[in-house]
């Protein structure tokens, strides 16, 4: 009686006029990567605020932030990949939640740069999971229609940049970065009964399909739950196909995470006011917003090499126009180029790992690509912090990341060849 009643949901589900509950997998997805990927927007603030107080260089604080963020994000990696596979994302995503959130409250109370660095390589650096787990609870829900969720999802990202730094801004402007960090930690802790009461980690534990449609028989791109491909550390080390996909991804995600966490500083050294420098990274995130949307919708119509390069262009046009005394109306262009290419590359991210690997592997070839993101990310964070402190100007760091672009359209040439090799 129990497989008839199974069999009947399944049936008559598709004629129900009812919206498909992976699209609140989306939402969830889309709250996930806003409080893991977005903590780049709100570092920016964080470095300005705490310079003056804790007397660091530039390199101190791109090192004590971003860098330990890094390093504990790298170090997790296997440990995720080992969690993801025996535990549920609900439970994953309300602890990642609940980090966030203490990381805030011991960010009210940092008075050295020792201790920022703890509260960004313990804290932070775990939160910075709700980026990939937002990614793959969508991935998981979605084949078809993969491309606009994911756009849809990664509109996320950009919340903390439209929305959470002009308030944090705000508050900070008028009673201190302490009290900026305590509300927003209120705030997140108030996404965790939710996210345990709503999240469902796969279509068919809820009795449906991905995209909510029954698969067509030989309909290419649908791969069976139990598709399970055991792409190990060990596997991945022998893949061509795995690097050239971990290289694009990886160099897109660092170059955009550097220009957003130092966009602010860059703005303020050219004499903007505090404010004014914020209300231009809120440019960058509305743009962004733009680029994920039309990303998200146009991606499964686009080839990955095209999915890559528009990226790639944008990005390096908003990081050439970043170089020199730039005018107002310069910056402004420079934001909007940023925030569609930074836009773009949350899509592409789960959109290339997802043409090139299966559903039931995309976790575990996510957690992959941390440790050589943050391989990445430390070589980045320390050429540009030295290239600052060095030259006192941002000029030859952001023509590096411009020349460092070439590499991920270069390889988006290699994808095709390289999609069915092991």
């Amino acid at each position: 009686m129990t497989n008839v009643g199974v069999s009947k949901r399944r049936t008559d589900r598709p004629h129900q006029r009812t919206i498909f509950y992976g699209w609140w997998m989306v939402v969830i997805g889309a709250l996930a990567q806003g409080v893991g990927g977005g903590q780049a927007y709100i570092t920016g603030l964080v470095i300005i605020s705490l310079r003056t107080k804790l007397h660091g260089s530039a390199e101190d604080f791109l090192l004590a932030t971003i860098g330990a963020q890094m390093a504990g994000y790298g170090l997790m990696a296997p440990f995720y990949a080992y969690l993801v596979k025996r535990h549920s994302l609900r439970s994953i995503l309300a602890v990642m939640f609940g980090l966030a959130a203490a990381g805030y409250f011991a960010m009210s109370q940092v008075t050295t740069i020792w201790q920022l660095a703890l509260v960004y390589g313990l804290l932070f650096s775990l939160a910075y999971y709700g980026y990939v787990a937002g990614q793959t609870i969508v991935a998981q829900w979605f084949e078809q229609k993969r491309g606009l969720a994911m756009g849809i999802a990664a509109c996320g990202n950009v919340i903390p940049g439209f929305l959470v730094l002009p308030i944090l801004t705000f508050i900070t402007y008028r009673y201190g970065l302490p009290a900026a960090c305590v509300g927003y930690a209120v705030v997140l802790l108030l996404l965790i009964p939710i996210t345990l009461k709503s999240v469902v980690d796969w279509p068919e534990q809820k009795g449906t399909y991905p995209d909510g449609v029954p698969p067509v028989p030989g309909r290419a791109g649908t791969r069976p739950l139990d598709d399970v491909a055991d792409w190990t550390f060990r596997r991945m080390l022998h893949s061509k196909k795995f690097f050239i996909v971990a290289a694009i991804v990886t160099i897109l995600q660092a170059t955009i995470i550097q220009v957003v966490t130092n966009l602010m500083p860059i703005l303020h050294q050219s004499g903007m006011r505090l404010q004014e420098a914020a209300l231009l990274v809120s440019i960058l995130s509305v743009t962004a917003l733009a680029g994920k949307l039309g990303m998200g919708w146009l991606s499964d119509r686009l080839s990955t090499q095209t999915i890559v390069l528009l990226p790639v262009i944008f990005l390096a046009t908003g990081c050439l126009l970043l170089v020199g005394d730039a005018e107002r109306l310069r910056y402004i262009g420079a934001s909007v180029c940023a925030g569609l290419g930074g836009g773009m590359i949350n899509v592409a991210f789960g959109v290339v790992i997802g043409r090139a690997f299966s559903r039931s592997s995309f976790a575990s070839i996510a957690a992959g690509t941390v440790p050589i993101f943050v391989i990445l990310m430390a070589a980045m964070m320390w050429g540009i912090g030295r290239s600052v402190d060095v030259t006192t100007d941002y000029d030859f760091a952001m023509v590096g990341l411009a020349v460092l672009l070439a590499i991920p359209a270069a390889l988006a040439f290699k994808i095709r060849a390289s999609a069915s090799a092991p």
